[in-house]
């Protein structure tokens, strides 16, 4: 462990040599940005619906230390790598933005992923009601969408 933890902060070394260093994500869109360590561990945390506390609390830090780390530099803390990660549930590299993220959830949706995370405990019958519920809302969705679309082709108002 002690031997990937060196090679984890001599690749932050390489990485991180001066302030102005920033490190390229991908994101699923195929659209390169530049952002440093904390403002990609803000987004991650967010992403994972995360508060400031509770990321704390999982890495055994305070919340200010988090929110340092997210605000006030742009240096990822070597000793902190792994216990982020791990509360992110991402790689080390895919928390310093050496590898691509597998997947980019909108902060918006964290609370209905953390409940459908939660559904996969339901008994089967449950599930595939749930399903069809989702189904069905999903429908209702794209009808009224679809119909807004036609009624606004023909000129005449949607209500």
């Amino acid at each position: 462990m002690w031997s990937n933890l060196t090679n984890i902060v001599k690749s932050v070394n390489t990485i991180f040599t001066d302030r102005d260093n920033m490190i390229p994500v991908m994101k699923m869109k195929k659209k390169i940005q530049n952002i440093n360590f904390g403002e990609r561990l803000r987004s991650l945390r967010k992403q994972k619906g995360l508060t400031l506390e509770h990321l704390g609390k999982l890495t055994g830090v305070s919340w200010r230390v988090i929110y340092y780390y997210e605000k006030e530099t742009i240096h990822p803390p070597a000793h902190l790598l792994i216990p982020i990660a791990k509360a992110l549930k991402v790689s080390v590299d895919e928390l310093l933005g050496t590898v691509f993220l597998k997947e980019e959830l909108n902060p918006e949706n964290a609370a209905l992923w953390r409940r459908l995370k939660k559904a996969e405990i339901l008994p089967p019958r449950d599930k595939k009601t749930l399903l069809d519920l989702l189904s069905a809302l999903i429908a209702k969705s794209q009808n009224r969408s679809q119909h807004n679309q036609n009624q606004s082709k023909n000129g005449t108002n949607a209500r």
